[in-house]
């Protein structure tokens, strides 16, 4: 594979998006590293092979118009994005009431506006060069409404619903689209979140997260749910569950134990 394709991968600096970014790299790409955490980045494109080029970028996406900012630095550098991955987020604990209205909106900022904006913007070189990929990362969080992590569970679904869509829009034009909903996995999500509650059932690794959802892009799927087999199940219960018995069940899993 040719070293002129080029993958931007945001969350970058650690867990899933470092694994995209190994895995890219691997693959023969050229990749842009996205993170607000520069010392993380630079460790992460210190790994790379020598064949690989890498532009990296200490960007804050969880602030207004930073989605501009990554792509005018992009086009300064005279790189076209092939691969757009979409994978940095974040969630929060809590009651929402007690809640931090500038980390809500961050957190809305991040998952949903930020992911929206890198994508209409890159979009229009795909289409124009009738190849393409945007791969972005939900959560089996966005098949039903999470009390206690409200905001999260919204923004996730958000994404998933914001994906399928754009897959179905733009099937015939050369650009792919893949929404990829891991359950738990083996990164500092939790430990940002502060809470054991949100993690439920057996935690992925992030290089299986990454395969399994490269593997669903080369079958050209819509949308894929990662993870032991566990994860697929409790994400469709909302079909057969009534809405209100399944929020009850999940406020009860969700509640705060201390």
């Amino acid at each position: 594979m040719s070293k002129e394709k080029w993958a931007l991968i945001t969350g970058a600096s650690s867990g899933i998006g470092k694994s995209y970014v190994l895995e890219f790299s691997k693959r023969g790409y050229n990749v842009v590293l996205v993170s607000r955490n520069l010392s993380s980045l630079n460790k992460v494109k210190e790994s790379l092979g020598t064949e690989t080029k890498s532009l990296v970028l200490a960007i804050d996406l969880s602030k207004l118009d930073s989605a501009k900012t990554v792509f005018e630095a992009v086009q300064k550098s005279g790189i076209e994005i092939h691969t757009l991955v979409n994978n940095a987020g974040f969630g929060s604990y809590g009651p929402f009431h007690l809640s931090s209205y500038n980390e809500n909106q961050d957190q809305m900022i991040l998952n949903i506006v930020s992911l929206a904006n890198l994508t209409h913007l890159f979009l229009p070189g795909m289409v124009e060069r009738k190849t393409g990929t945007v791969i972005n990362i939900a959560s089996t969080a966005s098949y039903q409404p999470v009390p206690y992590m409200a905001i999260y569970s919204a923004s996730k679904a958000f994404v998933r619903f914001f994906t399928k869509a754009l897959w179905a829009e733009y099937s015939e034009t050369g650009v792919q689209f893949l929404n990829v909903s891991p359950g738990p996995v083996e990164t500092n999500f939790f430990e940002v979140v502060n809470a054991k509650e949100a993690s439920v059932g057996k935690r992925d690794t992030p290089e299986n997260t990454v395969k399994q959802s490269l593997d669903a892009l080369s079958k050209r799927k819509a949308s894929i749910i990662t993870g032991p087999i566990g994860n697929f199940i409790l994400s469709n219960l909302s079909r057969i569950v009534p809405t209100q018995i399944g929020l009850k069940i999940t406020k009860k899993v969700m509640s705060p134990k201390n």
